[in-house]
């Protein structure tokens, strides 16, 4: 050993070799030593292993291939190697932050169930069925009720939402009749095989003076109704195989002589007696009544809807009625 090497040793002081970057030793000959290739302008230092590493190139860019034998002083957990944030300088470890994290699509989220306390639900609901209701079922827990079934209402049971089942001869609403302008007709949808008997009671007027309202049952238009019908004097009158029944009296509102009705639909499922059976009472502001019950006569045919139409007008003027059903 020279002692030129010699002292450099000493003294950690290792002179950089140069020359054309093809005459390169193939390795260092020592750790730390150095070879500048004046061709390429590259410095390669030798690493723990005596590889060349190029740790520098044209323009006198820095240029890191391999970070496998770069090594760091310990450092506090869960830091990024990151330059300051939202001013120049150079890379440290430091802590994530929000200006970190690019503006990003919702799309991009494709795991995990966001709690309630960021808005969201805190659940996955991508598995229930349609029909479900969305519920609190406790201070800030969502919860899915599942749907029930057709005729069933919303109720509470233990002060949360629950399906409940309207039992035998308890009424509910069915439909409402609101029409405030003149019709020819005027239909409304029932289900009669949910209930065991319909009944419907409201006010209606006709265009024309000393008029009638009749209904036909299930848009029947046949000769399948028999009724009787009287009026407050006393007179009865039969009538077989009609096409209609006469349900309302009800004149123009000009006398006035609006009816207000009632009409009780007995039977609508046809289970007891297998006909649907009917009775409707009517008086008028201006005294006039009329009151006919009968019998629709298609045997077995529920109930499905019921038909409302003038007798001599062009029009009923209005209508307003509530229709109830009893189990």
């Amino acid at each position: 050993m020279s002692a030129l090497d010699d002292f450099c040793k000493r003294n950690n002081i290792y002179i950089i070799a140069y020359g054309l970057d093809a005459d390169k030793p193939t390795s260092a000959p020592a750790k730390g030593t150095g070879y500048w290739a004046q061709d390429t302008s590259t410095l390669y230092l030798a690493d723990n292993d005596m590889n060349w590493v190029a740790v520098g190139g044209s323009g006198g860019a820095t240029q890191l291939t391999d970070l496998s034998d770069v090594t760091s002083a310990n450092t506090a957990p869960n830091l990024v190697l990151a330059t300051p944030d939202s001013v120049a300088g150079y890379y440290s470890g430091r802590s994530l932050v929000a200006n970190d994290i690019p503006n990003l699509s919702a799309s991009k989220i494709t795991s995990g169930v966001f709690p309630t306390s960021r808005g969201a639900l805190g659940l996955d609901t991508s598995a229930n069925a349609s029909g479900g209701m969305l519920y609190l079922s406790g201070t800030g827990t969502w919860a899915v009720l599942p749907k029930g079934t057709d005729g069933q209402y919303l109720t509470l049971s233990s002060g949360l939402p629950a399906w409940g089942t309207v039992a035998s001869g308890n009424t509910e609403l069915i439909a409402t009749i609101s029409q405030s302008t003149a019709t020819s007709s005027i239909s409304v949808s029932v289900t009669g095989s949910n209930y065991r008997w319909i009944y419907i009671h409201g006010i209606a007027a006709c265009t024309n003076s000393n008029d009638t309202i009749r209904m036909q049952f299930n848009n029947d238009t046949g000769t399948n109704y028999n009724w009787v019908r009287a009026n407050r004097s006393g007179t009865n009158t039969s009538l077989t195989g009609q096409t209609y029944m006469d349900c309302v009296f009800a004149s123009n509102t000009a006398q006035p002589k609006a009816g207000i009705f009632y009409i009780n639909i007995i039977d609508p499922d046809t289970k007891n007696n297998n006909y649907i059976t009917f009775l409707a009472n009517s008086i008028t502001d201006a005294g006039a009544s009329i009151l006919a019950s009968g019998v629709y006569t298609v045997s077995g045919a529920s109930l499905t809807s019921v038909k409302f139409f003038p007798k001599n007008s062009a029009n009923i003027e209005y209508m307003y009625a509530y229709v109830y059903g009893v189990k």
